[in-house]
């Protein structure tokens, strides 16, 4: 998602030359936060939305394994589109594929799988909390193992987690 962002805004609103070496130091906001926001906004939105199509459809929820399967087919068109439109330009586009070329793909349709059924059974919100625990994790790996210091913002970054994480078990938000 930062990626579309980043793109769609590098090359339609901001696509004048760089005039100096401050004004690219300078655009950290719009290539940097921006694209960020951007994709955290669309993530959380499409964590909710499908946590509410698995758990609130019907009598108890949706398959997990079907709606993975749902999303597949809308992006595998999306891809054939894109294919069939470039097909031009690369004939061939199998040409050296080996058994090897299949693992990224097996292993994004697990994770599609795993996705899906953590929004169904834990939520989007848990699904979060597991994701920054995974960051702080990979921050508290990296203190150890390259014997580097963390940046102030990393410190700051975990920090902010922690609060938020104490913050969100010590006054759980109440159901309706």
């Amino acid at each position: 998602s930062a990626l579309v962002f980043q793109g769609y805004l590098g090359v339609n609103f901001i696509s004048k030359p760089i005039e100096s070496k401050d004004k690219a130091k300078n655009d950290w906001f719009i290539f940097g936060v921006v694209p960020c926001l951007g994709a955290a906004f669309l993530s959380g939105l499409a964590g909710a939305l499908s946590q509410k199509g698995l758990q609130m459809t019907g009598i108890y929820g949706r398959d997990p394994f079907l709606y993975t399967m749902e999303v597949s087919f809308f992006s595998a068109v999306t891809l054939l589109v894109n294919l069939v439109q470039t097909q031009k330009s690369y004939p061939n586009f199998t040409k050296g594929w080996t058994w090897k070329t299949l693992i990224p793909i097996v292993m994004k349709a697990a994770g599609g799988v795993i996705t899906a059924l953590v929004h169904k059974y834990a939520g989007s919100v848990a699904k979060g909390f597991a994701l920054m625990f995974g960051l702080v994790l990979s921050g508290v790996v990296q203190l150890v193992s390259s014997n580097e210091s963390l940046q102030p913002h990393q410190v700051a970054g975990t920090l902010m987690i922690l609060l938020s994480t104490w913050l969100h078990f010590t006054h759980p938000p109440t159901r309706l």
